[in-house]
């Protein structure tokens, strides 16, 4: 698919998110509606490796697919951008961690939480970590599977992929103008192969393609 036929269907979908805008901002999440059309056509596909049914495009497609989508909802192409870029990191995680998170599909999201709280605790433990805390402004929550969220090991920070199962959605943002969640943790036991970073028992593992893009 080349980058013309991409932004053709972001466009197609402009008429229906501005219709819906109004909703998403009374629902303050993105209606279910619209996350269907996002992962049923190619536009979250994008930034999905090959070998798991994604057309691994180049990224540069993604802010001019954004654009396109804000022309109908800026929340619906906000979300996008974040969906479509943690794809993307997703896509630097060991292979073992990629295969479970694409295990149920190209439709998988996932969230991304970079401001950690001053509760955040990270301790090491044999063959990982365990990981609790509250990060904030998750943009995009409601519809993932799973979140990435920063913590700080004693060797320097970490990026780190959960699952929806270890993290609950607190309602807590509550501007004019932006309306949102936050994520919170109570105890997540991490194993190595989820975290990318720096960690006490590892060689650095700097984010480099991990398959097929």
């Amino acid at each position: 698919m080349d980058r013309e036929e991409v932004l053709q269907q972001a466009a197609q979908l402009v008429p229906v998110l501005t219709q819906r805008a109004s909703q998403a901002d009374t629902l303050r999440t993105i209606p279910l509606e619209t996350v269907d059309d996002l992962t049923s056509g190619d536009l979250l596909r994008l930034s999905i490796p090959e070998r798991f049914g994604g057309l691994g495009s180049e990224f540069d497609v993604v802010p001019h697919v954004v654009s396109e989508l804000g022309r109908g909802c800026g929340s619906t192409a906000w979300c996008y951008a974040v969906w479509a870029s943690c794809n993307l990191v997703v896509g630097t995680f060991p292979i073992e961690t990629q295969e479970e998170y694409w295990s149920t599909g190209t439709n998988t999201l996932c969230a991304a939480i970079w401001n950690p709280s001053q509760s955040t605790s990270l301790t090491a433990t044999s063959g990982g970590y365990r990981l609790s805390g509250r990060w904030d402004f998750a943009s995009g929550c409601d519809a993932a599977r799973w979140v990435l969220v920063m913590g700080m090991s004693p060797s320097g920070p970490l990026m780190m992929l959960v699952p929806r199962s270890d993290f609950t959605i607190v309602d807590t943002w509550f501007l004019q103008d932006s309306k949102g969640r936050e994520a919170r943790i109570s105890s997540s036991r991490m194993p190595l192969s989820r975290s990318i970073g720096r960690s006490p028992s590892a060689p650095s593992r700097r984010p480099k393609p991990q398959a097929d893009c």
